[in-house]
């Protein structure tokens, strides 16, 4: 094996149990990863794309080329440029490196009207299906996104967005990948990835789709260098399919507001990483409190079946917000009860919460930068 570069091996395909299989070897610091992809619905790519995608983070990170075998789409390896200089400028510690591969000759270039959406049942995945129903004929549900769920978990979600699914009158695709295997040991999924794992998916659905919507994290007065990005997800598009990031131009607060006039939504809603066992969402984490605190000020808490417990002014005060980003998502919800009338005494509480937040966010940048002048 050569150690100064990161191969693709030609992806291989194959039908299991009905459902349609890519996989692709990657080999990067003498280790070799097993790449896979699992469509319940044909057909899929035959190129290599979806596993550039994969595999250009973890190559940049280590500093090698990469080396593809199998083709790929000319206008997607031309964009891996203007993909690493960003991600570069963003984020230094991945190295711009020269990738190798041949461009598809596009002799059977396959053209379809349909029109895709990720979805995952939270909040950003539901305003964009709501705000383009009319136009998106298929769902898209990935099993991979989140490495936690158990098989069990899994059930449970799935047979819920099915029937979502179901209700929208929308066909329900879903794929099973393992990218995560590789790409967390080189990446963290949040900050650089999860835009990428959507768009290798995409473009292991491409014959299937013209235009896939990325619903997007956070609007535009605060974007930030992520891994899921306007300026970025874009650019993973071929001649046959566009990626779009959509949902920009309104918040979380505005999101969640306009989905709680779903009923479907309403009793479908999730948006909990640490319910393990349940489908209905925790209401005491961090994301389900922030999330509570839109629907409250949209009047709907009550009516969303997936929160089985009320909001507690003492709780979200002392509410620890994990990442220091998040605590635009609070300022949000701030404004959104300020301007309501089902604040029920939060307003007090919220502002308690930024407050103690950001005084931990500045001691924190004070020790930073005390110890780096020591």
């Amino acid at each position: 094996m050569n150690m100064t570069q990161v191969s693709i091996s030609k992806p291989e395909h194959s039908i299991e149990d009905g459902w349609h299989v890519a996989s692709s070897s990657i080999a990067i610091n003498g280790k070799t990863y097993q790449i896979k992809y699992r469509a319940s619905e044909g057909p899929i790519a035959r190129g290599a794309e979806p596993f550039l995608a994969a595999a250009l983070l973890p190559a940049m990170k280590v500093g090698h080329t990469l080396r593809v075998s199998g083709t790929v789409s000319p206008k997607l390896l031309a964009a891996t440029e203007t993909i690493q200089n960003i991600y570069h400028q963003w984020f230094p510690e991945f190295q711009k490196i020269p990738v190798h591969g041949e461009a598809d000759k596009l002799d059977k270039v396959i053209r379809t009207d349909n029109v895709g959406a990720f979805f995952s049942g939270g909040v950003d995945s539901f305003f964009t299906l709501l705000k383009h129903r009319d136009e998106i004929n298929k769902v898209i549900l990935i099993h991979g996104f989140n490495q936690y769920y158990s098989a069990d978990l899994r059930s449970k979600v799935t047979k819920v967005i099915r029937q979502v699914a179901r209700d929208f009158n929308k066909p329900l695709i879903e794929v099973e990948t393992n990218v995560r295997e590789l790409s967390d040991q080189y990446c963290d999924f949040t900050d650089h990835f999860v835009g990428i794992l959507l768009t290798s998916v995409g473009l292991l659905l491409a014959p299937q789709f013209r235009k896939i919507y990325i619903p997007a994290t956070f609007s535009y007065a605060h974007l930030h260098p992520a891994g899921t990005h306007p300026l970025v997800d874009p650019l993973w598009s071929t001649e046959s399919v566009s990626f779009e990031h959509d949902g920009c131009e309104a918040n979380r607060a505005e999101k969640t507001a306009q989905i709680a006039q779903s009923d479907i939504a309403l009793r479908s809603l999730r948006v909990c990483f640490s319910s393990m066992d349940d489908y209905n969402n925790c209401g005491r984490c961090q994301k389900c409190l922030r999330t509570m605190l839109a629907l409250q000020a949209a009047g709907a808490l009550e009516r969303c079946t997936t929160f089985n417990r009320k909001l507690d002014p003492e709780v979200v005060a002392r509410m620890n917000i994990g990442h220091p980003e998040n605590i635009h998502f609070l300022k949000e919800n701030l404004q959104a009860l300020e301007n309501s009338e089902n604040n029920n005494g939060l307003v007090d509480a919220l502002r308690v919460c930024i407050n103690n937040n950001e005084f931990v966010k500045m001691a924190d940048n004070l020790n930073q930068k005390f110890g780096e002048f020591l």
